[in-house]
């Protein structure tokens, strides 16, 4: 069976990368492949998901078993084949390649055909693909923070503080505040 898949990524508009797949790869000959096409660091974490319609997330495929996760069949990429878990057009999976800000493909089975590949083949690739690790922008301002010197401004701070009488279980929304004053 030749699986044929489409990613595309919310980060690029005009992304489009088409793969096709024996059903006997494994999802870790799969990600190794993904990693190489966009010269990726294979050093990073990843995974699989297969998910809903609506892309919610319903089967991890991990690179690697992480023990005692609370399940009892944990699927990863090396021992698991895409024919194990997709044989219908039209199901959905997200390959998560930067874990720590959850980025992912969008990844679609758009066609199924009978027959074997010897290799995984690219035959569509648009656009630029994301990078692979988004590192979040700093900046070397620092923010002050903001000190009460002038004596006046530090008694208006407390002024402006709810009083103890104030604090009525009318006010408190019911709770019965009376052990804690």
């Amino acid at each position: 069976m030749i699986i044929y898949l489409r990613l595309l990524s919310d980060e690029a508009d005009n992304f489009i990368h088409e793969i096709a797949v024996d059903g006997t790869n494994t999802f870790e000959e799969i990600h190794d492949f993904i990693q190489q096409q966009f010269d990726y660091d294979p050093s990073q974490i990843a995974s699989f998901f297969i998910t809903d319609n609506d892309w919610h997330k319903e089967t991890e495929i991990a690179q690697f078993d992480m023990g005692d996760l609370g399940s009892d069949e944990i699927k990863t990429m090396q021992d698991t084949t895409i024919g194990e878990l997709i044989s219908e057009k039209g199901q959905r999976l997200l390959y998560v390649f930067d874990i720590f800000s959850d980025r992912a493909f969008f990844v679609e089975t758009f066609h199924i055909s009978e027959g074997n590949l010897e290799a995984i083949k690219c035959y569509r690739n648009e656009g630029k693909a994301p990078e692979q690790i988004k590192l979040q922008e700093f900046t070397n301002e620092i923010e002050e923070p903001n000190y009460y010197t002038d004596e006046d401004d530090y008694q208006d701070l407390f002024d402006s503080q709810i009083s103890f009488e104030e604090l009525s279980d009318e006010n408190m929304g019911g709770a019965d505040y009376s052990d804690y004053f």
